[in-house]
């Protein structure tokens, strides 16, 4: 996938990326909701389970929902890490899961048994974004 949001990236510099930068495992999203993070919102699909590629400098703005009802919430992540959340359909919301029940799935992002589920952050609208939050802390 390339395009102004996403660079073409040779396979190297795209592994790369995926390695050092922060992952969101989305467990259970519905498909036709809605997922953004940052400055980029899509309609997701069956095969959806995520993002990777994600700068771990500063915050991120995380959204979810539909059209009509969108919710979010701010994260940060470290260099690697892999935040997991699963969908709760009766609060309709994203919830980050608990360390335990997270770790298989966090293990299966860094090994990238999951990368054909993931998409890639739209980083042609990282500087945009850095620039906005720069003095969120």
């Amino acid at each position: 996938m390339s395009g102004p949001d996403v660079p073409s990236l040779d396979p190297e510099e795209a592994l790369q990326l995926t390695q050092r930068g922060g992952t969101l495992v989305c467990l259970g999203l519905p498909a036709g909701r809605e997922f953004g993070v940052d400055l980029r919102s899509y309609t997701v699909g069956d095969r959806f389970g995520g993002m990777k590629m994600i700068p771990t400098q500063g915050v991120h703005f995380l959204v979810f929902g539909t059209d009509l009802d969108r919710t979010g919430c701010f994260v940060s992540l470290a260099p690697s890490e892999v935040a997991v959340f699963r969908w709760d359909a009766a609060v309709e919301l994203l919830l980050p899961l608990a360390p335990a029940e997270a770790a298989p799935h966090a293990a299966a992002a860094s090994s990238l048994s999951l990368d054909a589920s993931l998409g890639p952050y739209p980083l042609g609208t990282w500087g945009e974004w850095a620039a906005l939050t720069q003095h969120i802390s």
